[in-house]
C-alpha cells in the first residue's frame, strides 16, 4: 500500500487555509474574486483530502484485517468530514467554514499521530457487520458537522441578539443558510444513524440471538438516537429551532460520541 506522510496531508491543509484568507482578504479590498486563489485552494483541499484517506487506509487495514483502534477510526471519521464538508461547499455558501473544519482536522490528525496505534485487528467476513460500521461512521460524520453548525450558529444567534460585531461574523455565512444546512446535515445524520442501529441489531440477533446486547456503547448510541428523534419532532412538528434545537442537538452528539469513541478510548487506556 501507498505510504504517506501525515505532515504532507497538513502541509496540503494549511496550504487551503491560506489560499482562501488571501483570497477573501483581496476580495474584500478589490471586490473582485481572485480566481487563480480560489483554483489553488480546491486543489490543495482535494489533495490534501486523497492522502487523507490513503493515510487513513493504510493505518486500517492490516493483515487483511479491519484495524478498529482509537487512530485508525479518528483517520477515517476526519476524513469523511472534510470530504462530506467539501461536497457542501459546492451546492450552499460555506466554503468559509474551511477556517474551522481545516484545523480541527489538522488537529484530528496531530491527536492520532500524539495518542498513536493500539491496533484493534477485527477478522469479520459478514456483511452485516460491515454495512453497520460504515453506516455508523457515515452517521458520526454527518452528526460532527451538525454539532459544527450547531455552535456556529448559536454563535450568530447570541452576536445578533446582543448586536455584537466584529470580524469573524463577516466570515461566516448568512444566519438562515446556517440554518438550513444544520437541520438538513442533522436529518440526513438521523436517517444513517437509524440505519446503523438496525444493522447492529440485525448482526447482534445473527451473532446472539438477541435484537440488542446492553452495554455502555449500546445504551449511550439508542439515548443519542432518542434525543435527535425529539429533536427531529420538534423541528416537523413543532417548529423547534434557534438554541432550543442547538441545545438538543448538542445532547445527542454528546451521547454518541462517548458510545461512538468514549469506550474506546478507556479499552486502549487501560492496554497502554
Amino acid at each position: 500500500m501507498i505510504s504517506v506522510s501525515p505532515f504532507l496531508i497538513i502541509v496540503f491543509y494549511v496550504a487551503a487555509i491560506l489560499s482562501l484568507v488571501v483570497s477573501h482578504k483581496q476580495a474584500n479590498n478589490q471586490q473582485t474574486n481572485n480566481v487563480a486563489l480560489t483554483s489553488l485552494f480546491w486543489i490543495t483541499l482535494l489533495a490534501g483530502i486523497v492522502l487523507h484517506f490513503i493515510y487513513a487506509a493504510s493505518i486500517s487495514y492490516v493483515q487483511h484485517s479491519f484495524n478498529f483502534s482509537v487512530a485508525s477510526m479518528a483517520l477515517w471519521i476526519s476524513a469523511l468530514v472534510v470530504s462530506a464538508f467539501a461536497i457542501g461547499s459546492l451546492i450552499y455558501p460555506i466554503k468559509n467554514l474551511s477556517l474551522i473544519v481545516l484545523p480541527l482536522t489538522i488537529l484530528c490528525i496531530i491527536f492520532t499521530l500524539a495518542w498513536g496505534d493500539q491496533q484493534q485487528l477485527i477478522d469479520q467476513r459478514d456483511s452485516i457487520f460491515y454495512w453497520h460500521i460504515g453506516t455508523a461512521t457515515a452517521a458520526f460524520t454527518m452528526l460532527s458537522l451538525s454539532v459544527l453548525q450547531a455552535l456556529l450558529f448559536g454563535y450568530q444567534e447570541i452576536s445578533l441578539r446582543k448586536r455584537t460585531k466584529n470580524v469573524f461574523l463577516t466570515w461566516l455565512p448568512p444566519i438562515q443558510t446556517m440554518e438550513n444546512v444544520l437541520f438538513k446535515t442533522l436529518f440526513f445524520g438521523f436517517i444513517l444513524l437509524s440505519i446503523a442501529i438496525s444493522f447492529g441489531s440485525i448482526y447482534n440477533y445473527k451473532s446472539t440471538q438477541t435484537i440488542l446486547t446492553f452495554n455502555h456503547h449500546t445504551a449511550l448510541s439508542i439515548m443519542s438516537w432518542i434525543g435527535f428523534a425529539i429533536l427531529a419532532y420538534g423541528r416537523v412538528k413543532l417548529g423547534w429551532r434557534g438554541l432550543l434545537a442547538i441545545n438538543w442537538t448538542l445532547i445527542g452528539f454528546t451521547l454518541l460520541g462517548l458510545g461512538y469513541f468514549g469506550t474506546k478510548i478507556v479499552s486502549e487506556l487501560l492496554i497502554r
